[in-house]
């Protein structure tokens, strides 16, 4: 668990044994959380000064939470038997698990080691979502923001003196721990803020870099290593004051700002590039999964604010499918291939309400000729939102009658992962047992006194 704040003004407050306070706002539900992790000498708050402050009182666009992260550094490591960074990086990635629960998008600001720190705990998350559903999904690490980070090594660190300062294990130039970040990075995370294609088989996660102009510590080419001329900036200062903006209206804070809209924007229309019926501009993607008989397509259609509904659907279509029959979402195969299932999903309220949106949303969903539906209303009136998706659908009567369509009202997230678990599933039994009818139709075929297959 993580020690979370309730807050009308940012102050800072004692860390307790999860090293990390979450500040929420404390009339509002923020989407997202910047996660600030300090580096070597720093300590939770006094890296950063006004820093989180000036991310947490931010008017100039939607509420956004701040949480600060502490770990144990340099000799103090040594002296008080305090755990090393390798722990520190599973309890950082533990954090992220944490954190995905509330929030739609996080974002890590790190300074100098906290940037190696905060990339090896993104990936050792990262490699713990499965493989088979990773591919092309959009997960809640929304964006990285290394200040000063040495991703080549530093001059300064001394392996020599390792045993006693372990952080120098990490900061020597070209580490072991810098490779490993960088290789996973290269082959699994697309980094570019914006880009000619999307890649399927990448994490959508852009890294920025800033760096001060006046940084002895770090030199500019291991701070910008790798990293495209665009996603850097650049401001006239030293390592340390590189992460104290001296006002709200500081180049840094500024930046960061603008750029986590511009990340959080690019996100939004990488959703909708899945409905081009939408409205959606679908770029170029690279299509990774092959359709067989044994491939079920799947397509999820739902407010774009209820990030919670995308991850219970990613979970159980992983769950569902079986060895027979797996289910990929439409975004991982060529945008040609038709959807054997899509489900719409839509807030009770906004039903009962008669929003024009989720009418026009439910019309096409009930119009897909080639499709099995499944459209679910969520919230407290589930039930009487589901009358009117049925009244809504009466001039197709004989979809919802013969089990191409089907409408249901659940009460909350819970409710909605059994329905989902419960539709996929009879989707994944109906072509399994098409499989094995038509294996038991070729075998007798074989049988037969002609003993033929091909050419009949």
């Amino acid at each position: 668990m993580l020690n979370f704040i309730k807050q009308a003004e940012f102050k800072s407050v004692p860390f307790d044994e999860t090293s990390i306070n979450v500040h929420q706002h404390d009339r509002t539900r923020a989407k997202s959380v910047v996660v600030f992790v300090h580096g070597f000498t720093g300590s939770g708050y006094k890296t950063w000064g006004s820093f989180p402050k000036f991310i947490f009182s931010d008017e100039s666009g939607p509420p956004r939470d701040v949480a600060v992260y502490r770990y144990s550094k340099g000799i103090v490591t040594l002296l008080t038997l305090r755990p090393k960074l390798g722990v520190h990086e599973k309890q950082l990635a533990r954090s992220i698990d944490h954190l995905q629960d509330r929030y739609e998008e996080i974002y890590f600001v790190a300074h100098s080691l906290g940037g190696l720190l905060a990339i090896a705990s993104i990936r050792r998350h990262l490699q713990a979502i499965p493989r088979a559903r990773d591919s092309g999904t959009l997960t809640s690490v929304s964006g990285v923001f290394l200040f000063g980070t040495p991703r080549a090594g530093s001059r300064l660190a001394i392996r020599a003196i390792a045993p006693v300062v372990s952080e120098f294990e990490w900061l020597a130039p070209y580490s072991e721990i810098q490779t490993e970040n960088e290789q996973y990075f290269t082959d699994h995370v697309d980094g570019l803020l914006k880009g000619e294609f999307w890649s399927v088989e990448k994490f959508y996660i852009p890294r920025l870099v800033c760096i001060g102009m006046r940084d002895k510590v770090v030199t500019n080419f291991s701070s910008t290593l790798s990293a495209p001329y665009q996603q850097i900036e650049q401001i006239d200062c030293n390592h340390r004051s590189l992460v104290k903006p001296k006002s709200a209206n500081s180049a840094q804070v500024r930046w960061l700002i603008s750029t986590i809209s511009s990340i959080s924007n690019e996100r939004q229309e990488r959703r909708s590039a899945r409905h081009p019926s939408f409205g959606g501009k679908r770029r170029n993607v690279m299509p990774i999964k092959s359709i067989g008989p044994g491939v079920l397509v799947t397509e999820l259609w739902f407010e774009t604010e209820n990030h919670e509904w995308e991850r219970i659907y990613n979970q159980v279509c992983q769950q569902a499918s079986t060895e027979e029959v797996a289910i990929v979402d439409a975004v991982e195969v060529d945008e040609s291939a038709a959807s054997d299932m899509v489900l719409s999903l839509h807030l009770d309220s906004n039903i009962l309400s008669g929003r024009e949106e989720d009418r026009v949303r439910i019309g096409k969903a009930a119009n897909l000729r080639s499709s099995s539906v499944g459209i679910a209303a969520i919230g407290g009136d589930c039930d009487a939102a589901s009358d009117i998706v049925r009244e809504q659908i009466v001039p197709d009567p004989e979809g919802y009658r013969n089990g191409r369509i089907y409408i249901s009202g659940v009460f909350d997230a819970a409710a909605l992962r059994v329905k989902l678990q419960e539709w996929l599933e009879l989707l994944v039994s109906r072509r399994a047992n098409q499989l094995r009818a038509r294996n038991d139709f070729r075998e007798l075929r074989v049988d037969s006194p002609r003993g033929r297959i091909s050419g009949e």
